[in-house]
């Protein structure tokens, strides 16, 4: 078999919380191939399963398995394969939403996307004050295992909501009800502790369950202000209206398998 070819890349963590394993976020990877390809085509599994099989394949001398990546270097890792490996223009559909316009926008995924990094004294747990709490909480950031522990609880959600043998009318009557389950887990895995004191998972839920508003926002925007990512936010403009529509990274299937 050929030698398969080689990158090298940082991470926007710049490896600070790994411990020292790996240094300057600085990692290896093959380029993807006719296998990555061949799990793409087969609707393998959840998004985050997805991502771990491709970087488990196509990373190498990583101290560990992917799962334990920061969530955000696992994306960015990610869309860095892709681009290494087909070319970083992106081409997808749009429409205006000021105008209705319908247009295709290339974008640079390595140029056009800012890669948001770690401060140089970063370290875990971070603290942030919530005001109507009175209190200051100590979180982290999430890692690739918790991405997939939440899908399984989606997965069992699901499976409970289950009546009469349907599970497509469980997913309805859910959507009906206009209620994420998975808002609420999400942030509270982010919380380790209040005041100094250690806290476990169903205190940390029960403390998002509480939360004020006011408090939520101050959270997730603490969170939102350290986490290390590409950040797929963008601008678009219309060519027709010259209207700037505000988005996020459409994620078409010509994203991981471009034609």
């Amino acid at each position: 078999m050929a030698n398969k070819s080689v990158r090298s890349f940082n991470l926007p963590s710049k490896g600070l919380l790994y411990d020292g394993a790996i240094p300057d976020g600085l990692v290896k990877c093959h380029l993807w191939d006719t296998d990555i390809e061949e799990i793409f085509s087969s609707g393998y599994g959840s998004a985050a399963s997805l991502i771990t099989e491709v970087l488990n394949r196509c990373l190498f001398e990583l101290p560990f398995d992917s799962r334990n990546l920061l969530i955000g270097d696992r994306y960015y890792a990610f869309m860095r394969l892709r681009a290494e490996s087909y070319g970083s223009s992106y081409t997808f559909p749009f429409k205006c939403t000021n105008c209705n316009f319908k247009f295709k926008k290339t974008i640079d995924l390595l140029e056009d996307l800012e890669t948001i990094t770690l401060p140089d004294d970063a370290k875990e747990p971070f603290n942030v004050f919530l005001e109507d709490l009175g209190k200051t909480v100590q979180f982290r950031l999430l890692r690739g295992y918790d991405e997939e522990d939440i899908d399984n609880y989606l997965e069992k959600f699901y499976q409970k909501k289950v009546e009469f043998g349907s599970k497509h009318k469980a997913q309805e009557s859910n959507r009906k009800k206009k209620r994420n389950p998975l808002y609420k887990r999400r942030l509270a895995k982010h919380i380790v502790g209040v005041e100094g004191v250690e806290y476990d998972f169903d205190q940390s839920l029960e403390l998002i369950q509480e939360m004020t508003g006011f408090d939520s926002m101050t959270f997730k925007r603490a969170i939102n202000n350290i986490e290390p990512r590409l950040d797929i936010n963008l601008t678009i403009e219309c060519p027709r209206c010259e209207f700037d529509n505000e988005t996020v990274l459409p994620f078409t299937q010509d994203l991981i398998s471009p034609r």
